[in-house]
């Protein structure tokens, strides 16, 4: 299931043209939930949250006398979900991490004071979706799961090169995504209403722009950003 993969090598194909590269973030997000890679991931998540899922559907039949199955809606049909998933993945994570890292010279305050916790919710994100990805955003660690992440990997030696975190609060709200690039990164909206106006096509929400911003202040100008780097 998914269909073929998309590569970085397909994101470099389509140029800067923002208009190819919203309908490219578009289908990306679209092929990355059609994966058996995020089909299991959702699962899984339903699982640590207690949803036991073979519980849930499971269905007690009956068979008539010529050997048709229908639903039991007679007898008792308990359903007790349990967390016994969240907490096999809570103990393995902190087997492997719960002492800490030891680190040399002023690594622990570059890394910042969250790196840690951020550690281990990366190593339960994996435990339970199979994957996880960590953004090293200057001065602390941010974590973003399979279940909002897909990920662009290249061809020819198989590293992650770019990506597409994204975010929905509801099927009726706006999509949010951002496109994670070497050399910077680009938000993207999509607007399900403007007034009356069902809106389907993407925009840009804020221009690419570098990872590490400078900035400086005049009274005449107040602040701005002149520069920036990756």
């Amino acid at each position: 299931m998914g269909g073929e993969m998309i590569t970085y090598q397909d994101l470099l194909e389509i140029g800067e043209e923002e208009r190819n590269r919203i309908d490219f973030v578009r289908k990306v997000i679209n092929q990355h939930k059609t994966t058996d890679l995020y089909r299991m991931a959702k699962i899984a998540e339903d699982y640590r949250k207690g949803k036991n899922k073979t519980i849930v559907d499971y269905q007690k039949l009956l068979y008539t006398v010529t050997g048709k199955a229908v639903p039991d809606n007679y007898s008792a049909n308990y359903k007790i979900p349990s967390k016994f998933f969240k907490r096999f993945i809570v103990q393995e994570t902190q087997f492997l991490l719960g002492n800490g890292i030891q680190w040399g010279g002023d690594t622990a305050d570059r890394l910042g004071k969250d790196f840690e916790s951020q550690l281990q919710k990366a190593a339960k994100d994996a435990l339970a979706h199979g994957e996880a990805f960590g953004f090293m955003n200057f001065d602390h660690l941010d974590v973003f799961s399979l279940l909002e992440f897909a990920p662009l990997y290249d061809e020819e030696n198989g590293s992650l090169r770019a990506g597409i975190r994204f975010w929905q609060i509801d099927a009726s709200k706006p999509l949010r995504a951002t496109l994670y690039e070497e050399d910077g990164y680009t938000e993207y909206i999509w607007k399900k209403r403007e007034g009356n106006t069902i809106n389907e096509d993407g925009q840009v929400y804020l221009p690419k722009r570098k990872y590490v911003q400078n900035i400086r202040e005049s009274v005449a100008d107040g602040t701005e950003i002149f520069d920036g780097e990756n």
